[in-house]
């Protein structure tokens, strides 16, 4: 079917209705984008589409259920034929699902299993790649203050994007003479609804600082350029603006225009290579492989996954280590995320070794507390052996004399 970009299915009454019971920004980005493309597929209008199927009579609700099914099923053959990544597939399929239970429209089961056993699994394709130190030191010298002090933030935390752009400047304790900063996430900015704690490089943290100098004025400039009705002009285009929308963040940057950011540094130092194996055209270096860069530079793999505010090992580190042993952690294995500092980046043998040492030293530990035990075990046994000794001598004593 002809696809036509400028038509914009996402307006219809049905589909704001819908997008209206959820409220995190990137829900409703993804499932805006889902829905426009699936009613520009069908070429139908959304509000048209969607009928209360419980007022039809039998046959009417059968035949109309399955042009539901139908439609679903071809538009999941069609998002297959045209390669599209096997997680964007089942986040099409998922966003069609919800939204059309949403209308009290319920397709059998068996149709939504059947495209999962016949769909291509749920693994990555995209092809990221991990900077370098010194790709990063060059990608960055092309920013400016503000998003030299957010990608050095996200490097060397681990965070996602939208995570570091969140942060409140109460929710940041910044660090004194060379020290790392600590960062709070709040239960209801985490992805997990789980609150979590992480920490920036004292290099990052400086760079912060310098941004803090900045950004009042930032502000000021900003709001000047954004007329009185309320729009913003760019390159003789007007767009709608909340001119307060960010001044509660520690970097008032939407996500599009920290990413828009990232992908003119990467060009200005010649790393825009582009990722082809995907329908997004996105870049190998896209500033999701910061977080990347976090994991595979800090040193403590299980340490590393807790700070990026992983579920699955947040609670393990925290019932392991208290706040003050994973700021510990944190300082030895920062200099491994240092951009500008110049310590040397360790290799693939060394953080390989690392691993092995630190794989013995648990062991070590391990044989240790065993060994441990088998002394107490030891000691409780000689106890024993002489407690019995003792009683049969006094038993030995007793029978001679009553001979």
């Amino acid at each position: 079917m002809n696809l036509k970009p400028e038509i914009r299915k996402s307006d219809a009454k049905v589909i704001r209705k819908f997008l209206s019971n959820f409220s995190r920004s990137r829900t409703l980005v993804a499932y805006k984008s889902c829905l426009n493309k699936y009613f520009i597929w069908l070429d139908v209008d959304p509000d048209e589409y969607i009928i209360d199927v419980r007022k039809l009579k039998n046959k009417n609700k059968i035949k109309q259920l399955d042009v539901y099914e139908n439609d679903v099923t071809d538009f999941w053959e069609y998002l297959n034929n045209e390669n599209y990544a096997p997680k964007t597939v089942r986040t099409f399929i998922a966003c069609i699902k919800v939204f059309l239970q949403d209308n009290r429209i319920e397709l059998d089961t068996i149709v939504w299993r059947r495209m999962v056993r016949r769909g291509n699994g749920s693994s990555t394709v995209a092809t990221d790649k991990i900077p370098t130190h010194k790709m990063l030191k060059e990608i960055l010298s092309h920013g400016n203050t503000m998003s030299r002090a957010i990608f050095l933030t996200q490097s060397s935390s681990g965070l996602r994007i939208n995570q570091v752009l969140n942060i409140e400047p109460k929710e940041i304790t910044l660090g004194k003479d060379g020290e790392p900063s600590k960062i709070d996430i709040p239960a209801n900015k985490a992805k997990n609804k789980k609150r979590a704690i992480t920490f920036c490089s004292s290099e990052a943290t400086t760079a912060i600082k310098e941004w803090m100098k900045e950004r009042d004025q930032y502000l000021i400039t900003k709001k000047k350029r954004v007329r009185k009705s309320g729009t913003f002009e760019n390159r003789g285009i007007s767009f709608k603006c909340d001119v307060n929308r960010y001044d509660e963040f520690l970097f008032p940057c939407s996500e599009n225009n920290a990413e828009f950011m990232w992908r003119t540094m990467l060009k200005k130092a010649n790393y825009a290579e582009i990722d082809t194996s995907t329908k997004r055209q996105t870049h190998v270096y896209r500033c999701h492989t910061l977080r990347k860069f976090f994991r595979h530079y800090f040193g403590d793999k299980d340490v590393a996954e807790a700070l990026m505010t992983h579920s699955e090992t947040l609670d393990r580190i925290y019932d392991k280590y208290t706040e003050g042993e994973l700021l510990k952690i944190y300082k030895e294995n920062q200099p491994n995320l240092f951009i500008y500092e110049t310590v040397a980046p360790e290799s693939e043998a060394v953080t390989e070794l690392k691993g092995k040492i630190q794989t013995l030293t648990e062991e070590n530990k391990t044989l240790q507390d065993n060994f441990s035990i088998l002394l107490h075990r030891m000691d409780e046994l000689a106890d024993r052996k002489a407690e019995e000794a003792e009683k049969a001598e006094i038993s030995a004593r007793f029978n001679k004399k009553m001979e």
